[in-house]
């Protein structure tokens, strides 16, 4: 795991896993390493401003969302669970053997084997009180489905799709989605009052990233199905389409993920030899 300041990179740590997750305040990380010759991970947070890590003794989740700066929500090997680090205590709220009877009131014909979970989908509400993420129901058949932490009979599947590679909630409740919606692939915005798909951009994409406002959009766009063919968008969405957009950027070898940060772009490319980062930076003058 790597530091980088100023464009100088330090070397935090070796042998930790692909994943890091941020608190809630986002001063710390938490990662996931393996000592030299064992197959147990242990797991530590990482302090920006001092450097020092610290062992979160046997937690061993694989995706946490924090909810305060000592609850998150998390997924193991088990399922989903609310865990507090302050007092250790766990809340299951889910298992994997549930997946089933909770999505067979919402999914006719729901198969015990057929049922799977997307950890990294996973993601909260703007009031903290709902996760959601993607299930896999089957054969060319996804969707969102949307868990209460405050009554956990209060749950939904909210989105069906043939597939669902990215989600992301807009502030006025809609969903906008990157997969394929009767038999067509692209950028979609699902209306949720009125349960209704409106494409947005048709294609093949390779991700997408909203600003902190919810106004400016990043996209990354396969050309020809060929991966290292692309092109970088940034556009505005008004009154349910994209406006303003405009080709940035093209072909960046082994894309990999968009981040925005304030009115800075950032776009990673990795592979096993090596890594890059591109940073973009609009201004209005």
């Amino acid at each position: 795991m790597l530091r980088m300041d100023d464009n100088a990179v330090q070397d935090i740590v070796t042998n930790t896993d692909y994943r890091v997750d941020f608190t809630y305040d986002r001063t710390k990380i938490i990662y996931t390493r393996y000592k030299q010759g064992s197959k147990n991970p242990e797991t530590f947070t990482y302090d920006w401003k001092n450097g020092v890590s610290q062992k979160l003794g046997q937690n061993q989740a694989y995706k946490r969302i924090f909810l305060n700066e000592n609850v998150y929500v998390g997924f193991d090997d088990t399922g989903y669970k609310e865990v507090d680090l302050s007092s250790g205590k766990e809340r299951e709220l889910f298992t994997y053997k549930e997946f089933p009877s909770r999505l067979s009131r919402f999914v006719a014909n729901v198969s015990e084997n057929g049922v799977v979970t997307n950890p990294d989908s996973m993601t909260i509400s703007k009031d903290r009180n709902h996760i959601f993420m993607v299930f896999a129901l089957g054969q060319n058949n996804e969707g969102i489905y949307r868990y209460s932490l405050q009554d956990d009979k209060n749950d939904e599947l909210i989105v069906r799709a043939e597939e669902i590679l990215q989600y992301s909630l807009l502030n006025n409740g809609d969903i906008m989605l990157n997969g394929r919606v009767n038999g067509t692939s692209g950028i979609f915005l699902y209306d949720s009052s009125n349960k209704e798909y409106k494409m947005l951009k048709k294609g093949d994409f390779l991700g997408f990233e909203w600003d902190e406002s919810r106004s400016r959009l990043a996209y990354m766009q396969m050309l020809d199905e060929q991966r290292s063919k692309n092109e970088l968008h940034v556009a505005y969405l008004r009154n349910d389409i994209l406006q303003s957009d405009t080709i940035i950027y093209r072909n960046i070898q082994s894309f990999y993920k968009l981040t925005w940060l304030e009115d800075s772009l950032f776009v990673g490319g990795s592979t096993l030899d090596s890594s890059e980062i591109y940073r973009f930076t609009f201004k209005v003058w």
